[in-house]
């Protein structure tokens, strides 16, 4: 269960931006490297780049700290310790 949730976290966290393979498989592994490796420099680039712009746009301390503020605010005019974001 935990793995099948690890990799559903990762997949979310990533979006179409990566190969994800699951761990301790080495031929999955190199069937992603190989992937990328015929893909070619420019489609290796852009993968680098939408993951980027990916991470900066959901994952930036900003944006996280704006996350937890609207769900701490939401919780406090709910009165409820346990009110959803």
């Amino acid at each position: 269960e935990f793995r099948r949730v690890l990799f559903r976290s990762i997949r979310m966290l990533m979006g179409d931006s990566g190969i994800i393979v699951p761990p301790q498989d080495p031929n999955k592994l190199a069937g992603g490297w190989q992937v990328l490796v015929d893909a070619g420099s420019a489609e290796r680039k852009s993968r680098g780049e939408t993951g980027r712009a990916r991470v900066v746009a959901h994952y930036d301390l900003r944006e996280v700290v704006k996350k937890y503020e609207s769900l701490y605010e939401a919780m406090a005019m709910s009165g409820r310790a346990d009110a959803p974001a």
